[in-house]
This record gives structure tokens, sequence and C-alpha cells, in this order.
């Protein structure tokens, strides 16, 4: 069995695409830095189906650029340093979990967590995330640590922005911070964009104080003059637990004589939405998002605003509105609604949402959904022998039509070594005279481009 490893021993280096591509680590590849290496991903994709998972005080990551970037694959990647510095409030978006052993570093940019969690191991801490460059994910996911907490005094772990005071020995504690609306067992109210579960060993009369930090962009619409502290055991039921202070300037809300720790949040005192029983669904059909919700009874109802984010996109845009069914915006039985959106299909996952207005001008969201169309035409399903090649490769082309396609030999040092013109159809090549060792294989027809690797015998 063989198994490439690349190491990257104490230097600068930095990958640049000229037009947007990817960083692949293909299965059995292991990529390896040393202490002081700093590696630059500008404008990349990682997909990570090798081995990625940086030791301790091994090197640091940084993906730059002005696009938004994914990192993907089928392997949990592992960094020990990783830094966002994208500009013009672009992304780094997660299609697969990460696992950080030092810290995350913000200089610009969103890490958008997609559902998918960050796991922070040993003193790894997020620096200087603030309003502008910080994790977000209404998606779904957390990032999370578990630390010893004895007796606490102001500890803020791994700046995930929950502080807790306490006298008493909490012991091992999970700590998770999640990006996504808290709503009740009904689907009904919302809160801010931010929630923590805080999980003690000990959780029981620690008379805690917890002090609860969260960014303007994560208001969801709420008044920051009415925030106070809701408390679920279930995820489902909630108790208003009040507030001890808050201040507006610097965003956060403390509370004090906590006796025991579950889920955590903040919103306003009454903030129900104006409906009740919202159920929103939708799947993709004939070339189209089909979006159906429905409710159980109206109360001074106005529209719903649908808004949509490709999964390329920061924000939510405004596709569509619903008016109420009703006149006045008052109804005692169920109303159902649908939306059609002949939404692009070649951009990923989509996500909805609706926007509830009353007619008092307040609004609520609803529920993320995600809705996956079905994949599109592949450009090259497959090449083979990529293990033990002996003097041809077979290319096993997809269903596309685009005529020809030009195909590339690369050694890896970078150099060129054979580069012709063939129909774009599943064939045999024949390799040029090379010699022993790993060589990248680049195919490209227009906008179309294949990347792998094969090692010649």
């Amino acid at each position: 069995m063989f198994r490439n490893t690349i190491v990257f021993l104490s230097c600068l280096i930095s990958f640049q695409a000229i037009a947007q591509s990817t960083i692949r680590i293909q299965a059995g590849t292991s990529l390896r830095l040393s202490s002081g290496v700093v590696v630059t991903f500008k404008d990349l994709d990682l997909v990570n189906n090798g081995d990625l998972n940086a030791a301790t005080g091994n090197g640091r990551i940084i993906f730059s650029g002005n696009t938004n970037n994914r990192i993907s694959g089928s392997s949990v990647t592992g960094f020990d340093e990783l830094e966002i510095a994208k500009t013009n409030n672009r992304s780094l978006q997660l299609e697969q979990e990460l696992q950080v052993r030092s810290g995350i570093w913000f200089t610009a940019g969103v890490i958008d967590l997609n559902a998918h969690n960050i796991t922070l191991f040993g003193n790894a801490a997020l620096q200087n995330e603030s309003e502008t460059s910080r994790i977000t994910g209404i998606n779904g996911g957390h990032v999370q640590l578990s630390i010893q907490l004895a007796g606490p005094q102001a500890v803020n772990p791994g700046n995930l922005g929950a502080t807790i005071t306490s006298l008493q020995n909490l012991g091992l504690t999970t700590i998770r911070r999640g990006h996504q609306s808290q709503t009740n067992g009904s689907g009904n109210g919302n809160s801010v964009f931010r929630y923590y579960d805080i999980i003690p060993s000990g959780n029981t009369a620690l008379d805690a104080t917890l002090r609860f930090q969260y960014w303007n962009s994560e208001l969801n619409g709420l008044d920051e003059n009415s925030l106070v502290f809701w408390k679920s055991d279930d995820n489902i039921k909630w108790t208003n637990e009040g507030y001890s202070s808050r201040d507006i300037t610097t965003n956060y809300a403390e509370k004090t004589a906590i006796p025991s720790f579950y889920r955590w949040t903040l919103s306003s005192v009454g903030n129900p939405l104006p409906v009740t029983g919202l159920q929103f669904t939708g799947r993709w059909q004939n070339n189209a998002a089909q979006l159906n919700w429905t409710t159980l009874t109206e109360y001074n109802n106005r529209y719903f605003d649908i808004e949509r984010k490709y999964s390329n996109e920061n924000d939510f845009s405004v596709i569509g509105v619903k008016n109420s069914l009703h006149a006045d915006g008052n109804s005692q039985s169920p109303s159902w609604y649908q939306f059609i959106d002949p939404a692009a299909a070649n951009k990923g996952n989509i996500s909805y949402r609706l926007k509830q207005v009353d007619k008092d001008g307040q609004f609520v969201y609803s529920k993320i959904i995600l809705i996956k169309p079905p994949p599109l035409n592949i450009f090259i399903q497959q090449v083979y022998p990529t293990q033990k090649t002996g003097h041809q490769l077979y290319i096993q082309t997809g269903d596309l039509t685009p005529g020809e396609m030009y195909i590339s030999i690369f050694d890896m040092q970078g150099r060129l070594c054979m580069k012709r013109k063939a129909r774009y159809s599943p064939q045999w090549i024949k390799l040029p005279s090379l010699a022993a060792g790993i060589y990248q294989l680049v195919i490209e027809s227009g906008e179309w481009k294949y990347f792998g690797k094969f090692i010649r015998e």
C-alpha cells in the first residue's frame, strides 16, 4: 500500500488561484507542517480526502483573498493555527468538521459553520474576533471546547464569549456556542443569533454568574434594551430568567445567582410570532424549489417575505412576498401557502427562510430549511490506474458536450511534462517517458477543470 506524505518545513508558502480553484488532498496523502510554517491559501477551496491533522505548535494555515471558499472532503481536518483574512466581507464555509489545536485568528471575513462543528482542543481559543470578522452559522453547527472549571472567577473559556463565575467546582465542563435563532416547541418566537450549551460535571447549587456576549449583527431584529435570559433544559420549553445587568455599548447581558446550567440564549420578554403552529417545508421539483408553509392561527399577520441564500453567499435576499390569506390578518383555522422559486441548480445547497411581518411592523424569522438540487453533470468521472501507473491512463469522461479537452501532466516541481489536445470522450492516453514518481494530472475544457494525481512506477 502506498501513502504519500507532503512535509512543509520552516518557511512561508503561498498558494494563489488564477481562477477560483481547489487544493485537494487525495486519499492516502498526508500533509504535515512543522513549527514556524505559514501556508496561505488565497482564493482556494480545501478538499481533504486524506490526512491533514496538525499537532500543537506545527504551523499556521491562512485563508485569504476576496472570494468565498470552502473546507470540505471526506476527512475531518485538523489545524494547529487557523487564520481567516478574507477581504470584502467574504466567508470561509465549512462542509466538514474541524479540529483546532492552538487557536483561530480573525483578521477579516467570517467563518460560516454551515451546520458543521469546530472543536477546540487544549488551550485553543478564538483570537481577535470582532463584529466584522467572526464565526456565524444560522443554519446550525457550533464551536465547542471542554475545560476543567474549579471555582472559576470571570473565566471566558476559549474566548467563546460566555464568562463564568462560581465558587463551586464545576468539574470538566463542555461549552458549545451556536448561532441559530432559538424557538419553542411550536416553532414560535425567536432569539438572538447566539446560544450557549454549558454542561458541567457538577451542575447543582452553583450560585453562578454568566456574562453573555453578543455582536450587533446577531440581534435578529430584537431591541437590545429588552433582552433577557431564557433557559431550556430540553431545547423545547423555555423559561424567562430575567437579567441582572446589561450593557448595550459593550454588547453583553449578565445574570447572577444561577443554580444550574443548561442551554441559554437572549430574547425579549414578549416575543411570540403573530402566527402559531408555523410549519415550513420545501423540496426540489420540476427544476425549481417548491416551498410550502402552514399556520394554525394568525393574529394581525400582514405578509411573509420569502428569503433565499445560495451556498456561496453570506446573506439572505428577498425573492418574493406572500400576503396573509386573510384581509384582516386574523384566522383561527389552518392556512396553507406555497411559493415556487426557479432557483439556479448549479450553486450547491440552497437555504430558505420566511420573514413574518405583522401589521405593527414587527417581524420574526422562521426556521431555515435546506434544499439540495440534484447533482449536475460531471466533467470527469474517474481516472485510473492512479497507483502503479504504467505507460497509459484511462480517462472516463462524463456526459457533457464540450467537444475537446486539454490534458496536462506536471511533476512535483511544477514542470510541464506533457500537454495534449484530445476529443472529449472515454479513452486511454499514452504517457510520455516519465521517471518513477508522483505526477499531477490536469484536464481542462473551458470552465471545466479536473485535478488528480498518479504514481508512475
